[in-house]
């Protein structure tokens, strides 16, 4: 009997997706109970009201049971900084307080972060990552940009970019702090450990190229650090930080392409990914090469969709149109 109500618990809990599927485990485990109740009290002939007192029993474990054991689930989330599916469930809302800070006071990034999560969502599926811990992580990566938004140009609105007035050192330190400021609003909030691992991890160690080859052409190459230039965050370290560090990149440059089809895509997505294995950013990160391809692969998929980019097909010659002449009372047809 316990055998059997507690694969009925398994099989609820296995697509627990979502708080409200609490009732669904309830249904399952108490109506597992009250079959195998039911079942083996008929079979062994025991009086109604003693398979009644069973069956009421049975409804009582089957409520309680998922009840406690969410209780308990949430209950070392906080204490030894676990990251279960609930927890993770429970950021993924969009009213958490710091997703309605960030799409208020920086409407582009919010969008922005959107889209990287359905990236790295679907790259995490293709390759068997935990798709739910991608994507949550991607609503959080870039939350410090909470701070000073109109400096990233996805929140340029205007069309006016403050870096112009800026020297590239400035501008650098602007772009760093906000992984500085992402990781304080993370332990503020008491994000997870796993969460904030994408904040500091989605720019790794990377060239700020821009702001670098700013410097280049105002002062001598010899005189300037590139240092100066890197993020001093860390290279991703999982498989998931590694997707959202492809997946953000990916977005901000596929932003920037003109007239996108279906090769300027396929060729940017290939040569960011190309570029961040060159640069050693995805060193410490476990995913393969054949990893690698399925999520450029997937990366392509939606980003087609996004932009409805389409294959060129070569034009068609519109077809040469008869002239009709009379001559003579007769009809002829010619080639104009």
């Amino acid at each position: 009997m316990s055998v059997f109500a507690t694969t009925m618990a398994l099989t609820s809990l296995s697509f627990f997706r979502h708080r409200k599927r609490l009732a669904n485990s309830v249904l399952f485990i108490g109506g597992g109970y009250l079959f195998s109740i039911c079942t083996l009290g008929l079979l062994r002939q025991i009086p109604l009201t003693e398979l009644l007192q069973h069956c009421g029993n049975g409804v009582i474990n089957g409520i309680l049971t998922p009840i406690i054991t969410y209780g308990f689930i949430m209950f070392f989330d906080s204490i030894f900084d676990v990251t279960s599916e609930f927890k993770l469930l429970e950021l993924s809302d969009m009213n958490s307080p710091l997703l309605k800070m960030l799409a208020v006071r920086a409407p582009g990034t919010y969008h922005h972060s959107l889209l990287v999560s359905n990236l790295s969502e679907a790259a995490a599926e293709a390759i068997g990552a935990n798709a739910l811990l991608a994507k949550v992580g991607a609503y959080y990566h870039d939350i410090g940009k909470i701070f000073m938004p109109e400096y990233f140009v996805e929140n340029q609105q205007t069309g006016k970019n403050p870096h112009d007035k800026l020297s590239p050192w400035v501008s650098s330190l602007i772009l760093v702090n906000h992984v500085r400021k992402g990781i304080e609003l993370a332990e503020e909030h008491k994000l997870p450990t796993a969460i904030k691992a994408f904040i500091m991890e989605h720019h790794g160690q990377s060239l700020m190229k821009y702001f670098y080859d700013k410097a280049l052409r105002q002062k001598n190459s010899k005189s300037i650090n590139e240092a100066d230039f890197h993020y001093p965050g860390r290279r991703p370290t999982t498989k998931e930080t590694g997707i959202v560090m492809l997946a953000d990149s990916v977005e901000a440059f596929s932003r920037s392409i003109k007239e996108p089809n279906v090769g300027k895509i396929r060729n940017a997505v290939r040569g960011i990914i190309d570029e961040r294995i060159r640069s050693g950013e995805l060193d410490d990160c476990p995913l393969t090469v054949k990893e690698l391809t399925i999520i450029a692969e997937s990366f392509n998929k939606i980003l087609l969709g996004v932009y409805h980019a389409r294959i060129e097909y070569p034009v068609q010659q519109e077809p040469i149109e008869p002239k009709v002449t009379t001559k003579k009372s007769k009809v002829s047809l010619v080639e104009s």
